[in-house]
């Protein structure tokens, strides 16, 4: 009876949850990231080491000089510094290539979509006649809207601009058919040349009203403070944690892959505390408490161990049982 009612009221949402092209794109791109994670997490690593052991700090002093951090830091600067752009592009191009489309255009035309939503003026302080005078400064991109605070907007922004320029792509009198003679790259662009453009208007045009409806706040600030901030707070504590492992067995109990049904939703969240961690780090902040627990591959190294239901345990009780059966 109780399978029989799994099988009809439960079973058919959760595959359609964990089949979500939207969550699935999210899913893979992030996890398509870890390259430029893996690299900005040890860069952060090696600068940071010496605290921890400072015959480490003197021996890359002696050997490199006092500017050895400076490789690292570099590196933190090309990865996680614009996490957020590689989240915008790597989402949109996953969303559109489920949708049959090339993919290429629907990735620039989302980058496009979140820059247009991105302050260009920031608060500078310069020093005139030494005096330190501080004021608005136009050019100037605060890395908080490009690094992981700003995964959340990246992420809304990726989906929705693809989901536009997609749908507007496939309305036929919005594209541009050239002549057979003409290059197939080139006629390709300029199919889809209205569809960029309608799609990238619009979205500056919503930036532009939600600003003045917000009194100046730009997207990002909105989401943070509302959104995103309650969220990451929520999922850095305890409840969660009990409640994320419920979940994901409850979904292997009925035959469905926990982890990846719900993947779509808790990397972002993982992967934006994680993220947070290493630019702490990198920051050289040493208060613990402001540093996130269920961060990153928290639920692999301390929960799963070996597979969801910590099946490394049951691997080694089932090799000793069969052992001593012998």
């Amino acid at each position: 009876m109780m399978m029989e009612f799994i099988e009809k009221y439960i079973l058919p949402g959760a595959v359609k949850f964990g089949n979500n092209r939207h969550l699935l794109a999210i899913r893979d791109a992030l996890i398509g990231m870890i390259s430029i994670t893996m690299i900005g997490s040890f860069a952060v690593l090696f600068n940071n080491l010496g605290a921890a052991i400072p015959p480490y700090q003197k021996m890359m002093v002696w050997i490199f000089g006092d500017a050895w951090t400076t490789l690292g830091g570099d590196i933190w600067w090309g990865t996680f510094a614009f996490m957020t752009v590689f989240a915008v592009v790597g989402i949109a191009y996953k969303l559109a290539r489920s949708y049959d489309d090339d993919g290429f255009e629907a990735m620039l035309v989302a980058l496009a979509s979140f820059f247009v939503l991105v302050p260009q003026v920031a608060k500078v302080t310069l020093t005139i006649a030494d005096k330190p005078e501080t004021g608005d400064a136009w050019g100037f991109i605060s890395n908080t809207y490009l690094n992981s605070t700003a995964l959340f907007t990246g992420i809304a922004v990726s989906l929705l601009a693809t989901e536009v320029f997609v749908r507007l792509a496939r309305v036929r009198f919005l594209i541009i058919k050239l002549p057979d003679g003409v290059p197939p790259a080139v006629a390709r662009a300029f199919a889809k040349l209205v569809p960029g453009m309608i799609t990238i208007f619009v979205f500056g045009l919503a930036g532009l009203l939600f600003r003045k409806a917000t009194n100046g706040m730009y997207l990002n600030d909105w989401l943070n403070q509302v959104l995103v901030a309650p969220l990451t707070n929520a999922a850095d504590s305890l409840p969660f944690a009990i409640l994320l492992a419920f979940l994901i067995h409850a979904f292997w109990a009925i035959g469905l892959h926990g982890p990846n049904i719900l993947g779509g939703i808790t990397t972002p969240l993982f992967t934006q505390l994680g993220n947070k961690n290493i630019d702490l780090a990198a920051a050289g902040v040493d208060d613990l408490s402001k540093y996130a627990v269920m961060a990153g591959p928290y639920f692999d190294a301390f929960v799963f161990l070996g597979g969801s239901g910590a099946t490394l345990g049951l691997l080694i009780a089932l090799l000793v049982a069969s052992k001593k059966r012998k």
